[in-house]
């Protein structure tokens, strides 16, 4: 089953310094999105960019707001993404998880996982994808030939092939010796994007015992300055790349610190993690005030980690590290220097990864001061969106995450975490002491929703369009393993009660709800020879195919 996007859409902004590259966003659905930043020197270039956007059909009320076309480009703009991309190995053979040894794990995983991380990207400019990615959970490599690589030279004996016909048939020993961001970013050359430069996380065991496995990288289409590590126990090392972009330098700081957002002892090694960047982030800062300074990864806490979990005192990325959600105060130097970019989407809408039916808001962009002025790189005022694409990496109608799952010989899915973004230029002038104007800057509040966590709204399914086995025709069509994950409109008979088990196009699947409740209503509902006609979500259990129904409003879809 193949599902499309709708058409792309853009917008205009006021004009700015040329860079030479082009990238740019689109209008996102239902998301309450604020206007577009205006440049206050042309009155008719702010006017022009408070246009309203284009409508696009909304994945959920609550969460991540889903995109349903690719992201345009807009010209001047570039876009920074931090993307955790779920245990992403290569295939030497060596790896600390069972799961990624190669009894359990071979070239057509990783082609497959490739494969979903270049269809994200390549949903970004027309297929260029976006001008920095900061990504997280690439496997260590644990062969390495001498570092730092030159991964243009280290590629070049496969410029004939595509990823592809290097990940089928006999492959070399060559081959399976290349670092898993070297597949990448073949997999990126393949498909026309970027040229990037790429910048590897140093590696080192963890001092308390734990096992480490991941580093994180980062890609850029800009020219790449230095690069160092910043360790500190419980987590992996955060990657600082400094950007040559046009004349000015850029900082990005990508991190991956311990997992456990609702874990006390977690807590406390995270606010290690949060210390080490907290130092750099110092340095660069005194050194200079309005440095262009980007952070982003995955944090492993929410952005009101302070709001969410009152008892964990001191927070690591509140109290720490700094982050917080008063846009204005950011302008002050003698106030906050760190403003956290979930604070540019309404409440309701920020969202990245789900967890016992929750949004999480893990994955972060935070910038400095220093991204309002008129000196170097400015953010783009209320550009940040998630991107979660309808019915692709996002489930139809929830938005939530389509994470990898193994299954059958290749494994099908994207990640459990949504990738978010924003969109960057450079000013027009050169001046620390003019700030950009804010359309509706971003405030600290605590409303129910931050506080309490924002449920995914699986009801939203009932109402959205969704395909029908019956279209589908064959079971085959139907077992597809990429459709794992999504929801259809099942039309079945009942053919058995323990397991409750019904019978779609001649093939058996379990039905299954984690609710007890609802199983129950289920069970009740349907006796063995009723005919039944719902929403389910596809699914593997045990090597049986099966359909979960996530909420009652699935029981009596919409016709």
């Amino acid at each position: 089953m193949t599902l499309r996007f709708g058409p792309r859409s853009r917008f205009h902004l006021p004009a700015i310094v040329s860079t030479g590259f082009v990238v740019g966003v689109l209008a996102i659905s239902g998301c309450e999105r604020k206007p577009p930043a205006s440049d206050t020197s042309d009155a008719n270039d702010a006017a022009a960019s408070s246009q309203p956007l284009a409508d696009a059909t909304l994945a959920s009320e609550h969460g991540a707001s889903s995109l349903s076309t690719s992201v345009a480009s807009v010209e001047g703009e570039f876009i920074i993404m931090a993307y955790n991309v779920e245990n992403l190995f290569d295939i030497d053979g060596e790896a600390v998880f069972e799961d990624y040894l190669s009894s359990q794990y071979g070239a057509a995983h990783l082609l497959k996982k490739i494969q979903a991380v270049t269809r994200i990207l390549g949903e970004f400019q027309a297929g260029r994808g976006p001008e920095i990615v900061l990504f997280q959970e690439l496997e260590y490599d644990r062969s390495p030939a001498d570092r730092p690589l030159d991964y243009q030279r280290l590629l070049e004996p496969y410029q004939q092939l595509s990823i592809e016909e290097m990940l089928s048939g006999e492959i070399s020993a060559d081959i399976q010796d290349l670092p898993v961001e070297a597949f990448l970013l073949k997999s990126f050359q393949d498909q026309g994007m970027g040229p990037y430069n790429v910048a590897v996380a140093d590696f080192r065991d963890d001092p308390t015992g734990r096992t480490v496995a991941h580093v994180n990288a980062t890609f850029s289409r800009f020219p790449v300055a230095e690069s160092r590590t910043h360790q500190s126990a419980g987590a992996r090392g955060t990657l600082e790349v400094i950007h040559q972009v046009g004349d000015h330098l850029l900082h990005t700081l990508n991190s991956h610190w311990k997992s456990g957002a609702s874990n006390r002892e977690s807590e406390r090694i995270r606010n290690k993690n949060a210390q080490a960047v907290r130092d750099r982030l110092t340095e660069i800062l005194n050194a200079d005030p309005y440095a262009d300074v980007v952070l982003g990864g995955d944090y492993n806490s929410h952005y009101n980690q302070s709001q969410r979990f009152p008892n964990f005192k001191p927070t690591a990325i509140n109290d720490t590290l700094g982050s917080q959600g008063a846009e204005l105060a950011i302008r002050d130097i003698a106030g906050p220097d760190l403003y956290n970019l979930w604070y540019e989407l309404p409440p309701t809408r920020r969202g990245s990864d789900t967890y016992r039916g929750q949004w999480g808001t893990l994955m972060q962009i935070m910038i400095t001061r220093g991204l309002y002025d008129y000196r170097g790189v400015q953010y783009v005022d209320n550009s940040t969106q998630v991107a979660a694409f309808t019915g692709v990496n996002a489930q139809v109608g929830s938005g939530m995450p389509l994470r990898w799952t193994w299954v059958n010989d290749t494994g099908t899915g994207f990640s459990d975490h949504l990738p978010i973004f924003a969109r960057f230029r450079l000013a027009a002038a050169s001046d620390t002491d003019q700030l950009m104007e804010l359309s509706q800057p971003g405030r600290a509040t605590a409303t129910a929703a931050e506080l309490n966590g924002i449920s995914v709204e699986f009801s939203g399914v009932a109402s959205a369009s969704v395909p029908s086995t019956e279209t589908l025709g064959t079971s085959e069509e139907i077992q597809d393993i990429d459709n794992i994950g999504q929801v259809f409109l099942v039309k079945a008979v009942v053919s058995g009660e323990r397991p409750f088990v019904i019978k779609v196009l001649g093939d058996e699947y379990k039905v299954w709800a984690f609710d007890q409740d609802l199983r129950l209503k289920i069970y009740d509902k349907f006796p063995v020879g009723t005919e039944m006609v719902f929403l389910g979500e596809l699914g593997q259990h045990e090597g049986m195919w099966q359909f979960i129904v996530r909420d009652l409003a699935w029981l009596s879809p919409a016709s």
